[in-house]
């Protein structure tokens, strides 16, 4: 299991260094900055950047882990209220078989935005997400709020939730329609407070 996060965190790394390297390249973001930066300002946001994208690097372990305890978390909160028993380290497990689902979406969004989009600036990047319902609309600079609502109703969402659920049914032996309604009503409730949170500090905070 260890491994196979760990090989996961290679992954993303290496695709945000992909990612910087020919799409949101020094040369693009200097463009997009210049408007409201003058040069000396400029190469001192590149400079931070660079320094942002090797933290960024540091801590994706702790976010990656963060993010799988999240799922943990939801589904145990929801077998406990229907008193389904599952040993936790189980759910983990499941879990971290089933982040192969959005590792193979960022993969897609690495490959989709280098080769069938025209991305000029951070927002244009920022305003998509493959195979979802922000690819399905236009958003502005001052949208950019609605971004995280838009991107999480995407096909990849409910292969996860599909993942999931067979992993869980696997283990527990347990019937298909009752393991569907505990994960789609733990994960699913997360998932909207967690929505609801990233909308409200990107619109009233960020």
């Amino acid at each position: 299991m260890l491994l196979l996060a760990a090989g996961y965190c290679l992954i993303y790394g290496g695709l945000s260094g992909l990612t910087n390297e020919f799409i949101l390249t020094d040369n693009l973001m200097r463009q997009d900055w210049a408007a409201t930066y003058d040069e000396s300002q400029l190469e001192v946001m590149l400079v931070q950047r660079r320094k942002w994208t090797l933290v960024g690097y540091a801590i994706l372990p702790v976010v990656l882990g963060l993010k799988i305890f999240f799922t943990g978390f939801c589904v145990m909160a929801a077998s406990i209220l229907v008193d389904w028993e599952i040993d936790f380290r189980d759910v983990i497990e499941v879990a971290v078989q089933a982040e192969l689902v959005f590792v193979a979406a960022a993969i897609c969004q690495f490959l989709w935005a280098l080769f069938l989009l025209d991305i000029q600036s951070l927002s244009d990047y920022m305003a998509f997400y493959p195979l979802s319902a922000l690819a399905l609309v236009k958003l502005d600079s001052s949208q950019l709020w609605m971004a995280y609502a838009l991107k999480s109703m995407n096909v990849f969402e409910v292969g996860y939730v599909t993942a999931l659920c067979w992993g869980l049914v696997r283990i527990s032996k347990d019937r298909v329609s009752r393991v569907v309604t505990i994960v789609t009503s733990g994960y699913g409730t997360g998932l909207l407070l967690l929505i609801c949170a990233v909308t409200f500090l990107s619109l009233f905070v960020l």
